[in-house]
């Protein structure tokens, strides 16, 4: 028996991906094989040689990949010229784990799909989503996920952003600038609107500093501006220019 023969006997072979006419073949996690054209991976990706992490086996045939084989079958079918898959039937978790594949290969099309999908996720899976925006820089992302992350508990979403320093560090200070304009709208009330106020105002002003007290969330929501009109004017401006950086 061949060496080639005996290294393969620990692999099943993707149904999808297994023409004879491959020229590469690569392992994933769960050893099973995935035979790809190399030209397809030279015209639709940066560059498919093994990145940091992978390695080859001893006979050089097979190119070992950390992915799982769930993953890798759905990014080879961003490589090939053929219809994609819907990933809007795929859980968040199976369209981060592609997205991390798609941009550590650099698989053009994938990367670009995966995108599309997270701008919608965000609302759904903040944390997850503002840890892939800011690690492969799409703001765009971040600023959208980052806004949705301020309705949860501060320590939650920095727990979710911890394998990532780059995150942690930003996340802390955009949550700042959040907290400094949360605090200066209730320290700094707005000046009465006429010089004989009704009671009225000073029982919106008072609700008003009781739903703000209530922490960076309470900036989200739209109950203090409608209690005192007058008051939110200057903190809008603020907020829109609030923007997370890395």
């Amino acid at each position: 028996m061949s060496k080639t023969s005996q290294a393969t006997e620990r692999y099943t072979t993707s149904e999808r991906f297994c023409a004879d006419d491959a020229d590469m073949t690569f392992a994933s996690s769960d050893n099973v094989l995935f035979k790809i054209k190399q030209s397809y991976l030279k015209a639709n990706s940066e560059c498919f040689s093994p990145p940091e992490g992978t390695s080859a086996s001893p006979d050089d045939e097979i190119v070992n990949l950390t992915e799982p084989a769930e993953t890798l079958d759905l990014l080879f079918q961003f490589v090939y010229p053929q219809k994609q898959p819907d990933l809007r039937k795929l859980s968040t978790k199976r369209i981060l784990e592609l997205a991390e594949a798609a941009e550590k290969y650099q698989v053009f099309a994938a990367m670009e799909t995966c995108n599309r999908q997270m701008e919608i996720s965000y609302k759904t899976h903040p944390v997850q989503a503002l840890l892939y925006a800011s690690k492969h820089d799409y703001p765009v992302i971040a600023n959208l996920a980052a806004k949705a992350a301020l309705s949860l508990p501060y320590i939650s979403v920095y727990e979710g952003l911890v394998i990532d320093s780059r995150a942690v560090t930003a996340w802390t200070k955009y949550y700042a600038q959040w907290s400094s304009v949360q605090k200066s709208a209730i320290t700094s009330p707005s000046q009465s609107p006429v010089p004989n106020a009704s009671s009225q105002w000073y029982i919106n002003t008072i609700k008003t500093c009781m739903a703000l007290g209530e922490g960076v969330p309470s900036l989200l929501s739209k109950i203090w501006m409608v209690l005192f009109p007058v008051h939110p004017t200057a903190i809008g401006a603020q907020l829109s220019m609030l923007r997370w950086t890395v």
